[in-house]
């Protein structure tokens, strides 16, 4: 289930990096989205630098309603492939990949339209870029909550 999540996730939300794109903004980059015919703006920081044993928490604002969709949270360690981590959905409620669980905390704000993904105790193997992206698979599939 995890690697079809990843799947549509590549090829439905189309993640990418803002120096691909050129989009880079306000320290910020700004990946985009067109799902479902309607376009969704992320926008999360550049970098985050922590030491070990430090928390990590990473915003990530979006330019529609935190409750209209199932929102994911992706990894991707330098040289190797997505791996997919959880994600918070439309009630609130949240799923981790095993690998993950009781080592991160997904939420949100509705009132800023922002999601934020915290990982404490981070360790040097934890390292890497982290994605925020809608979720079009699990919305599509219910029974997996």
């Amino acid at each position: 289930m995890a690697s079809e999540m990843l799947r549509g996730i590549k090829d439905e939300v189309g993640i990418r990096e803002a120096r691909e794109e050129g989009t880079e903004k306000k320290g910020g980059y700004r990946g985009k989205a067109d799902v479902l015919s309607q376009t969704v703006i992320l926008d999360q920081p550049g970098s985050a630098v922590v030491k070990p044993s430090e928390t990590l928490k990473i915003p990530c604002k979006v330019s529609v309603s935190v409750t209209s969709a199932h929102w994911a949270w992706v990894r991707q360690k330098a040289g190797s492939a997505l791996e997919y981590i959880g994600y918070i959905a439309i009630g609130g409620g949240t799923f981790c990949a095993s690998i993950f669980q009781g080592k991160v905390t997904f939420t949100r704000d509705t009132s800023k339209n922002e999601l934020y993904f915290e990982m404490p105790n981070m360790r040097s193997e934890d390292s890497g870029t982290y994605y925020c992206a809608r979720d079009t698979v699990t919305e599509g599939n219910q029974n997996s909550l």
